[in-house]
């Protein structure tokens, strides 16, 4: 074994040392990790009693590379994590757990949605979607307040 590959196999040895994000990115035998062929990216979904809140970890994705839409009862968000080194190279990783390439999460919407309010924000890597429910016409007069916008 030559003084590079005695290099490399104690730097591999070092990130491996019964880490258990090692381990993990292992159990799915893909290079690049957990996001890989299989394109799942982490999501919570939080239910509120007005609205559907959906987050997703996407940390280094370009949001011009995410779609979200409504389809049917469906909440589509679908996207690629672009490589960080040009295609043409052929970097020597150490170590990738870092996973790139498509994505896709769908989400069965079980509550009718006000569909032209639904927001999306992307902060920090994590992309937030609120979803507001439609609630139920009311049978009573409810007076609106009228608020004065001031002139700019």
């Amino acid at each position: 074994m030559g003084s590079e590959d005695k290099e490399k196999s104690l730097i591999h040895s070092l990130f491996s040392l019964d880490d258990p994000l090692v381990e993990s990115a292992k159990a799915h035998d893909e290079p690049g990790g957990v996001l890989g062929e299989s394109g799942v990216v982490p999501m919570d979904v939080i239910e509120t009693s007005d609205s559907l809140i959906v987050e997703l970890d996407i940390p280094g994705v370009n949001i011009a590379d995410v779609s979200v839409t409504i389809k049917d009862d469906c909440l589509v968000v679908e996207g690629i994590k672009r490589e960080t080194f040009d295609v043409g190279e052929k970097p020597d990783f150490l170590l990738m757990e870092r996973g790139f390439g498509p994505f896709s999460r769908m989400l069965k919407i079980p509550f009718a949605v006000v569909r032209d309010a639904i927001e999306a924000v992307y902060w920090r890597g994590v992309l937030v979607i609120t979803i507001p429910k439609l609630t139920e016409r009311r049978k009573t007069a409810e007076k609106i307040p009228i608020k004065y916008k001031k002139e700019i």
